[in-house]
């Protein structure tokens, strides 16, 4: 039935794009977010790249939890302890889900001021 809907066992062939964006997109504005809050010189700029950082996230998290999920569940459910990246899956879905859920409470109870 997988083989007829074109659909790989493993987590990371059925999710690679889409993650791979979650995960580059987490690192730079991450990253800029760190860099106004640590460095004097790149301050000004804080507020703005947390605003797109959060609205960005949003925006990724609610357009691929159902893809998110799905892929993980296929993978829990028919992937083969044998293939080659069954541990990374793995990895990066426990990985994932704990950022989902990281994000999610911190956007719900962090400060209103610099979302929206």
């Amino acid at each position: 039935m997988m083989k007829e809907m074109n659909i790989a066992s493993n987590f990371i062939n059925n999710f690679n794009v889409m993650l791979l964006v979650f995960y580059v997109y987490l690192v730079c504005f991450g990253g800029f977010c760190l860099l106004g809050k640590f460095f004097q010189k790149f301050s000004p700029y804080f507020n703005t790249a947390v605003k797109l950082f959060k609205q960005g996230m949003i925006t990724l998290v609610m357009f691929n939890i159902f893809n998110f999920a799905f892929s993980a569940g296929v993978h829990l459910k028919y992937s083969n302890q044998d293939e080659q990246l069954h541990g990374f899956s793995s990895f990066l879905i426990i990985l994932t889900f704990l950022i989902i859920i990281a994000f999610t409470a911190s956007i719900q109870f962090t400060s209103d001021k610099p979302f929206g």
